[in-house]
């Protein structure tokens, strides 16, 4: 219920959000949900949206790229600050 990916759901509508050991309210929402097959696809195309915006390929290289980066900077500052020593 309070985590990045319930924010994500519920921001983008593309899913729903159960608080933990709720059976009820999760067999209500399936229920709920199985009575509306074009709003499912309307929410599958919203989770599409939400994953390409947080999990797409070129943003996940760029911040695998920055991270990397940050890691080489951190290990010559460590490095010069070795040598100093």
């Amino acid at each position: 219920e309070h985590s990045e990916v319930a924010d994500i759901v519920r921001q983008f509508d593309c899913g729903i959000v159960v608080k933990p050991d709720n059976a009820e309210a999760l067999a209500k929402n399936i229920r709920e949900l199985s009575n509306g097959p074009q709003y499912l696809e309307e929410m599958g195309r919203r989770g599409r949206e939400a994953a390409v915006e947080y999990f797409g390929r070129e943003l996940i290289r760029d911040q695998y790229g920055k991270l990397l980066q940050e890691v080489v900077e951190k290990a010559r500052n460590h490095d010069q600050h070795g040598d100093q020593q």
